[in-house]
């Protein structure tokens, strides 16, 4: 498969900047290295993340809250140059507007998935005891 027709997803918290929600962690300059290096071979790159969906939120919390932590990410991300084609759920109309997009619910479809949570299970590892031990040494 050509590098032209991939898609990458990666999470935003733990992947692209270190994990300090419900602030925005420093770069992880490598990852972001990485990410550049394939969207300049062809790659579309998908931000996802669940910054809309953490932390505390108040019970009727308006359209403008529930953003703010995303807006604060795609600022985050534009000034560390980061490359991306689209932010999944989410419609970018502008520097300043972001409205839901419903048709992106669940998981994004890519080719490769970046997650600090992820855990690539193969297989091999069928047994509910092969993925307990490896959830176990990753800590």
């Amino acid at each position: 498969m050509s590098d032209q027709r991939r898609i990458l997803a990666v999470d935003f918290d733990g992947t692209i900047c270190e994990d300090a929600f419900p602030e925005i962690g420093a770069p992880r300059e490598a990852v972001i290295a990485a990410m550049r290096d394939l969207h300049h071979r062809g790659w579309k790159i998908i931000i996802h993340t669940c910054r809309a969906n953490q932390g505390p939120v108040a019970e009727g919390d308006s359209a403008k809250n529930r953003f703010a932590r995303l807006r604060e990410m795609l600022d985050w991300l534009r000034r560390h140059a980061v490359p991306f084609d689209k932010v999944w759920g989410l419609k970018l109309c502008g520097p300043a507007l972001i409205e839901d997009a419903p048709n992106e619910i669940g998981k994004p479809a890519a080719d490769v998935y970046w997650d600090d949570r992820a855990l690539n299970v193969n297989a091999e590892q069928t047994r509910l005891v092969d993925v307990t031990e490896i959830i176990a040494a990753q800590r």
